[in-house]
């Protein structure tokens, strides 16, 4: 489980959090096979002709003491699991935050130029439009905007 949790770590794929889901798996079963032996262990406890002899009597004991510890580390690992399991989902929901955020910050970016030569492309009479170097200044003018906003995005850790 830990070799897992440092892979899950690195890497963050599909591969590994299956693995994880089947680690979890394979506790639950265990626990429920340790519950089950528990009530066997339990009725064998009633059985007198098992119990008559003190080596069984001993022998039985500390199987069910190994059982109960054996329940115990289980029900640990099961909320450890859940707990870690918890912690991937948020840490793999922030991360598709982060590139919700970037692309959104860069989509913004890139519309601002189209925006502006959408109005200048358009046959309607508009500002610059008599000036020999419109077109320059238009230009350097988008280029501008979009350095600025770029610079806001950058300060505000948008990238």
């Amino acid at each position: 489980m830990n070799k897992l949790e440092v892979k899950i770590k690195q890497s963050m794929k599909n591969e590994e959090l299956y693995a994880f889901m089947a680690v979890q798996k394979s506790l639950v079963f265990f626990a429920t096979a340790l519950q089950s032996n528990k009530t066997i262990l339990d009725k064998m406890e009633d059985v007198e002709h098992f119990m008559q002899d003190k080596r069984n009597h001993d022998l039985l004991r500390d199987v069910t003491i190994e059982n109960r510890q054996a329940i115990a580390m289980t029900d640990t690992y099961t909320q450890i699991i859940s707990g870690m399991s918890d912690i991937f989902s948020s840490v793999i929901s922030n991360n598709l935050n982060m590139v919700m955020k970037f692309l959104t910050s860069f989509t913004i970016i890139l519309s601002l130029p189209t925006i502006i030569g959408s109005i200048y492309g358009m046959n309607v009479k508009l500002p610059f439009a008599e000036y020999a170097h419109a077109f320059s200044l238009i230009m350097l003018f988008t280029l501008l905007i979009t350095l600025v906003v770029t610079l806001i995005f950058w300060r505000k850790k948008y990238f």
